[in-house]
């Protein structure tokens, strides 16, 4: 269990973050060196505030820092706060969406933030319904997103559902659903129908490219064959069966919150949009925000920071962990977990997000000098409750 030790950091002077620091800072020391706990990577607790009555949040605000959707409360309603855990805003409450948000679902933004992507209980399993936060409004309505992406410009939400396992487009301006593929397509005098020979699908805007993947049968029946077949976006002229992505991408994939990247398979497999056959990392967890410095396990809650040059802490890793504070609680064993995580990259940070410091919104790692006057204080404190033993 989770305590956090108090003793020695009860002074007047310090600050709420300081004591929460130096609070989160015992508690490390303590597991080290008194519980003999072995562990390279030190959980530091964030907590969340959850206002009585949260300011809905802006679809097109301006963010200071990235942000992290989730889910909360018996109604599931949908949070959004700056990545440290701070400034919790509301985002859509089941009232307004007239249906309960599966609290374990996927959760998006699309690209300039207008839409938000998210599962819901239906009669039988959950559905995918598309928000418009601007309008507030349900646009989209169906039984599944398979592959759910929106277009660069936002004008288009792209999927396939159950009942047709196949790629369809939605105009979210005018809410007209149409099929991506025509009935039958003919390559090099073979004729396949997407009803059926469906595997995935992948949008690339930038290179006016719309990719898709034949099913896993026609793969293992033609192995020496391209398991992708290429169109232009724009036209949907057929161009070529060609191997356009990754063998681990065949059963489809998902984005970062950098939309730079996208994902494949179990190990995380990470490539550019700008080169999709190119592996770039395998990330350590589901979502990578800093390629090299900031990873988030969205389903764990969790955050990770890495420590870069420069950087003077002791810890190569530090593990945040985030948790719900009822309002007048004080004791950890009534703190909550929120829902599962899903980051989201503002458009005003998109540009230059590389160069980007994120480490100034959180506590800094603790150094060797921090360790040990912790170390020291905790040790007389103990000894002297033992009558100096």
């Amino acid at each position: 269990m989770f305590t956090l030790i108090t003793a020695g950091c009860g002074s007047d002077k310090q600050t709420e973050a300081e004591r929460l620091y130096q609070e989160n800072l015992d508690y490390v020391v303590s597991d080290l060196e008194f519980d003999k706990m072995d562990y390279s990577t030190p959980d530091w607790l964030t907590l969340i505030t959850i206002p009585e009555k949260p300011v809905l949040d802006k679809w097109d605000q301006l963010y200071s820092q990235p942000q992290i959707m989730f889910h909360y409360g018996e109604d599931s309603t949908i949070y959004i706060m700056n990545m440290n855990g701070t400034d919790v805003r509301l985002l859509l409450h089941r009232d307004e969406l007239g249906k309960l948000p599966a609290p374990t679902g996927f959760t998006q933004r699309s690209n300039t933030g207008r839409y938000l992507l998210l599962d819901y209980y239906a009669m039988a399993g959950t559905n995918c319904a598309v928000f418009d936060l601007k309008n507030r409004e349900i646009v989209s309505d169906t039984n599944a997103c398979y592959g759910g992406a929106f277009s660069q410009d936002d004008r288009y939400f792209y999927y396939m559902d159950y009942h047709e396992f196949y790629p369809h487009r939605m105009n979210l301006g005018t809410k007209v659903i149409t099929d991506v593929l025509p009935n039958e397509i003919e390559v090099d005098g073979e004729v396949f129908y997407p009803e059926g020979a469906s595997g995935s699908f992948f949008v690339d805007d930038a290179n006016d490219r719309f990719v898709w993947s034949l099913s896993s049968d026609i793969a293992r029946k033609q192995p020496d064959l391209p398991r992708t077949v290429v169109f232009r976006l724009s036209d949907m002229k057929l161009l070529d069966r060609q191997e356009y992505l990754p063998e681990n991408c065949e059963g489809g994939h998902g984005y970062h919150m950098d939309k730079r990247y996208f994902v494949c398979g179990r190990e995380y497999a990470t490539y550019r949009m700008s080169d999709p056959m190119t592996l770039v990392e395998n990330s350590p967890y589901d979502e990578m925000i800093q390629r090299g410095k900031w990873y988030m396990d969205s389903d764990g809650r969790d955050v990770y920071r890495y420590k870069q040059p420069g950087e003077s802490g002791m810890f190569d890793k530090v593990k945040y962990i985030y948790k719900i504070k009822p309002k007048g609680s004080e004791d950890y064993a009534d703190y909550k977990l929120p829902g599962k995580f899903s980051a989201y990259l503002p458009p005003n940070l998109a540009g230059d997000f590389d160069n980007m410091d994120l480490g100034v919104f959180f506590p800094a790692i603790p150094t060797q000098a921090q360790y040990q006057e912790s170390y020291q204080r905790q040790l007389k404190e103990r000894k002297e409750a033992n009558n100096g033993k």
